[in-house]
């Protein structure tokens, strides 16, 4: 569930965020395409991109160097934005042009502890 009203009042960007991906982590300025009738674009809005991806942190955590770890998965993340260039949907590489919106987060954080006094660490 998205508050647009809290989202924009801490929003930083000039433009309204009117709506999110489904799961409200990724949150950025978009506007609708418009067509003529023949269903050519009028103009080319800007869609929201699922740029998204989590690091499992009962293993990122044993890893040998955490900063490179997270710096690979940055750089997998942006490679990914930079590929999203879908000719039958421009609305999406506009989108990723102009906010290059990523996401980084974590899964089972929740094991994380229980692993790590199993383990003796």
């Amino acid at each position: 569930m998205m508050f647009e009203d809290t989202v924009n009042r801490e929003n930083p960007i000039a433009r309204h965020i009117n709506m999110s991906n489904l799961c409200s982590l990724n949150l950025q300025v978009n506007c609708a395409s418009t067509y003529h009738k023949d269903l050519n674009y009028d103009h080319i809005g800007k869609d929201i991109s699922c740029n998204l991806g989590s690091l499992n942190i009962a293993k990122i955590m044993d890893a040998v160097d955490f900063g490179k770890a997270v710096y690979t998965a940055i750089r997998a993340l942006t490679a990914m934005a930079d590929m999203s260039d879908i000719l039958s949907v421009p609305s999406i590489a506009a989108g990723n042009h102009s906010s290059h919106a990523i996401g980084l987060g974590q899964i089972n954080l929740h094991s994380y502890p229980s692993i790590a006094i199993l383990s003796g660490t």
